[in-house]
This record gives C-alpha cells, sequence and structure tokens, in this order.
C-alpha cells in the first residue's frame, strides 16, 4: 500500500483507520520538509516514512490496477468488478460512505481513505 499525503500539516485520523499490517508495510510519503511534523503525529505509526513527495506531481492514486481520482467534487474508483464493495472514511475516522457507487460524492475538502476490494487508498480533495 502506497499513501502520498500533500499536507503540510499532517491530517488527523484515528489510530483504528489502519491495522498493523498496514502500519508496517505501507509506504508513507509526505512533502519535504514534513518529515518531523509526520512523525509527532499518529503518522508516526508508519514505519515507512518518507519527505521526497512533489505536491506538485501528484494528482492520482493508484494501487494494483485501482485507481481513484477526484472529478468535480466527486471520488471516483475505476479498476473494480461491479458491485464491488466501497467504503469511504474521513480523516477522523468517519464512514462517509458505504456502497457499491464508483462515483461518490463527498462534502467538504480534505483527506479521505477509500477502502475497496481488500485495498486501502488514500485521495486528497
Amino acid at each position: 500500500m502506497t499513501i502520498n499525503s500533500l499536507a503540510n500539516v499532517p491530517p488527523s485520523f484515528k489510530e483504528e483507520t489502519f491495522d498493523t499490517k498496514q502500519y508496517l508495510r505501507a509506504n508513507v510519503y509526505v512533502p519535504r520538509g514534513t518529515l518531523d511534523a509526520y512523525i509527532a503525529s499518529l503518522w508516526g505509526n508508519f514505519a515507512n516514512l518518507h519527505d521526497t513527495l512533489d505536491p506538485s506531481a501528484v494528482n492520482l492514486v493508484e494501487n494494483d490496477g485501482i485507481e481513484i481520482r477526484v472529478v468535480d467534487g466527486n471520488i471516483v474508483v475505476e479498476g473494480i468488478a461491479g458491485g464491488a464493495v466501497v467504503e469511504v472514511y474521513n480523516a477522523g475516522g468517519q464512514l462517509v460512505y458505504s456502497g457499491d457507487a464508483t462515483s461518490i460524492p463527498v462534502q467538504g475538502h480534505g483527506v479521505y481513505i477509500v477502502r475497496t476490494c481488500g485495498k486501502v487508498l488514500k485521495v486528497m480533495l
């Protein structure tokens, strides 16, 4: 799993948003110069934090053929089988959508966690 966070200030989330394997195996990329702030927050639970991200270069999240895009205020999920369950959580860990839609309207800007087909991906609006 790869997480790209474009935020200079680490977004908040609940610790149980991710499980132990995800904390150990995920590669988390944050903007250059923000590593200390991320380590000092819950993001510090991730074993593989890297501050090599150029925020101007990231606009798409991909994971094993699953793509998450932001289109006109909607989170659009591509590359999943019809009927697959999609769950969307806000940065606070609250479930904001659960169903089989592949275009999910969300209210407000921020970090959202998308879980589908055994994958967990992050997207920022």
